[in-house]
């Protein structure tokens, strides 16, 4: 009952705002356009005045009052680009347009406002990051956004975070009686929704275990279409409110809510393969539809192929001029590259084989592909205990048990095997001599693993990654040893013998490596625990190229680095925006690092591993978050943006995979994970992307109808 009540205080608050009491402030009230560029005390804008809020702004307002302000119904204009503004912002009537900057409803021990709230508004927001009002008291957070009595709401992205209480938490989202639509392709014309991220605040006692992110009513009836997004929390749907939830382009709704009497569960899969799992918190009267709808490109598809073909159908009849000939062949060009480029968001996963621990158990890196066959490595279980080397074909099966460690030459491998010639090579992090790991070959037939070297803690101790071969050489790196006991960097010949130590690490600017090492040229590339370095081949001091500790740049890289064209790519397992670990680039030769993408927990926290690159996209793991905790699988363009879910590891088919990256082959990706499969002792998986949907192979045919009806119209009008 507590989840659904406490917006009706903020609604309540906001149909009552008197904005001359309430913000003694600046006041434009001439019907101009005025522009905030700088520090500002919190303004009010009124009798169809525009105020443009730009780079470098700073709106400002006193405790508990709204940064900026439009009159009741005047026509007023917000205009954000940049900025921020503290103490959120209140608008009657009017219009508001947000593509960036920062909105904060309050601040720590106050009483919390919206980060934006709309009388009767329309409302258009590209980007920006939303954050309720926090409170120390049990009721005083307050919403990311709140739209009531005939708003209408246009939102194409932007992050949306629900306010914090004392015990109570508020939504990233509420409504009454305005008109919104979550979309991810065709909407209303009036209300449309097609990304951002909402995620519902986090209270004491009572508000960590009920947020929710969506609320729709309270007295007046709202109306809200769900067709994509992301989304943390529970829905509240009151009165006559309605909640439709459509099937194509919602890829996971994720609930984090207690179930009480009053609530109902709503899972499902909807028509792309996308699934729902939802509190529905209903009451009096208040419904919720789920609805299976096309994929939206379909009917964009449709009509461009359907111009080609009506185009061509005209052209027998009469010699069209040269534009319309050009108009006709572009849509069907245009038909064709959408329908062949447009994918479904339904993956495939297949779990080849689940780890009983006779056999190996957990797998503890990636696994590497050779023709049909996948070969990798498991920390324990085989013949004595000590890990093993495994092989399994692509299609499944019993693994074969290539080699089994016995301790005196090596125990629990970890990271991925390299292939030379017929031999494979890789690391273990414990055993050997001195019981600081080895490096070992063993022939890709299987047979006893052979201890190349022995770490001595001198040399390095605890690898826990994989080796990298340039000409003869292996090189790699170790968690401790060297010097300062920080861990190294070493060389060895792919024949065994001595360990070469190129550099130890001093523990303060750099140590303790998880990952392998690349190279480019003569250089090689890593990350510590601290910071991304490089060193030549040949060894001596670490280049510094960035050094993480600053949690907005993400920090403790768990993983490798990729190279491509001139940066570097790769993921902190922590840091980033939300505290759940980032995706970021930096050039090869230092400075700041981009941040590419932050995880929110819900899709997905945690990364540990490398990232894959094919062609311009880049796919990844994360060890835990998403619906269920256990972690999933993501891709994400290359020059970032948001990431796309492609599975989520629910225990059953896996969970928590862990150091290492996946490898693609054709449209599969292959992988393991650490825990989870019918035993709880990891897995190998395949997963298939997604295939273009039955529609969009239906535009092709079209399209092509279209460009060969041009094609033969075009070589009778030559021959003639």
């Amino acid at each position: 009952m507590r989840a659904v009540v406490f917006p009706g205080v903020a609604l309540i608050a906001i149909c009552a705002v008197d904005i001359h009491q309430a913000f003694p402030s600046v006041l434009y009230s001439d019907g101009a356009i005025h522009t905030v560029s700088s520090s500002s005390d919190s303004v009010i804008i009124e009798n169809a005045t525009t105020l443009n809020v730009v780079s470098g702004a700073s709106v400002n307002a006193p405790s508990d009052t709204y940064g900026i302000a439009g009159d009741d119904y005047s026509q007023s204009a917000l205009t954000m680009t940049g900025g921020s503004v503290t103490g959120g912002v209140f608008m009657a009537g009017g219009t508001a347009h947000i593509s960036n900057g920062i909105l904060n409803g309050g601040i720590p021990g106050s009483e919390g406002l919206d980060a934006f709230a709309g009388r009767g508004t329309d409302v258009t927001i590209s980007g920006g990051t939303f954050v309720g009002g926090d409170s120390n008291l049990i009721w005083g957070a307050h919403d990311a956004f709140i739209a009531v009595e005939g708003s209408r709401v246009n939102i194409s992205g932007g992050v949306f975070i629900g306010g914090n209480a004392g015990e109570y938490a508020y939504s990233a989202f509420g409504l009454a009686g305005a008109s919104v639509v979550l979309n991810n392709g065709l909407g209303s014309p009036f209300s449309l929704i097609t990304g951002g991220t909402f995620i519902a605040g986090t209270g004491g006692s009572y508000g960590g275990l009920s947020p929710f992110a969506l609320w729709v009513g309270y007295n007046s009836p709202g109306f809200l279409d769900l067709k994509g997004g992301h989304i943390a929390g529970s829905f509240g749907v009151e009165g006559d409110s309605i909640l439709n939830i459509y099937g194509y382009g919602l890829t996971t709704t994720i609930i984090d809510s207690e179930i009480d009497v009053y609530s109902e569960h709503i899972t499902g899969t909807l028509l792309d393969g996308s699934t729902l799992n939802a509190d529905a918190l209903v009451f009096q009267n208040g419904q919720v539809n789920l609805i299976n709808v096309p994929e939206p490109s379909s009917v964009i598809l449709a009509a461009l192929g359907l111009v080609g073909l009506a185009a061509w159908g005209w052209r027998r009849r009469r010699r069209p001029d040269l534009p319309t000939r050009l108009m006709a062949l572009l849509s069907c060009v245009v038909a064709v590259t959408l329908a062949g480029s447009r994918t479904s968001s339904a993956q495939t996963l297949t779990t080849l084989f689940s780890f009983d621990g006779a056999n190996g158990a957990p797998p503890e890196g990636e696994v590497i592909l050779v023709g049909s066959t996948l070969y990798g490595m498991t920390s324990g279980g085989g013949t004595f205990g000590d890990g093993a080397v495994f092989s399994i074909p692509t299609s499944g099966g019993t693994p074969t048990i290539l080699a089994s460690f016995d301790g005196t030459n090596g125990a629990s491998p970890f990271g991925g095997l390299t292939l030379v010639g017929s031999t494979l090579f890789g690391m273990t992090a414990f055993g050997g001599v001195f019981n600081d790991g080895t490096v070992f070959s063993v022939p890709i037939a299987g047979g006893t693993p052979t201890n190349l070297a022995s770490f001595n803690s001198t040399s390095g101790a605890l690898p826990i990654a994989g080796l990298t071969l340039v000409g003869s050489t292996l090189f790699g790196m170790t968690q401790y040893g060297g010097t300062q006991n920080a861990g190294t960097i070493f060389s060895i010949p792919v024949s065994g013998g001595a360990v070469t130590t190129l550099s130890s690490f001093d523990g303060i600017s750099n140590g303790g490596a998880y990952g392998s090492l690349i190279v480019s040229g003569s250089t090689l590339y890593g990350m510590t625990s601290t910071s991304i370095i490089s060193i030549p081949l040949t060894g001596g001091t670490p280049t510094t190229l960035h050094s993480f500790g600053n949690v907005p740049d993400g920090f403790e890289p768990v993983g490798s680095l990729i190279l491509n064209g001139s940066s570097l790519y790769g993921m902190t397992s922590a840091g980033g925006a939300f505290a759940h670990g980032s995706i970021f680039s930096i050039p090869v030769t230092g400075g700041a690092p981009t941040i590419l993408f932050s995880f929110f927990g819900f899709n997905g926290g945690y990364p540990f591993g490398d990232l894959t690159l094919s062609g311009s996209t880049l796919y990844g793991m994360t060890t835990e978050g998403g619906p269920t905790g256990s972690g999933t699988v993501f891709s994400i363009p290359i020059t970032g943006g948001a990431v796309t879910t492609l599975l989520i590891f629910n225990g059953s088919n896996g969970a928590h995979p862990g150091i290492g990256s996946l490898v693609l082959s054709g449209s599969t990706l292959y992988g393991t994970t650490y825990e989870g499969g019918d035993n709880d002792e990891g897995t190998v998986f395949a997963l298939s992307l997604a295939t273009p949907e039955p529609s969009s192979l239906a535009m092709i045919c079209i399209g092509a109808i279209g460009l060969a009806g041009h094609g033969i119209r075009r070589a009778k009008r030559d021959r003639s």
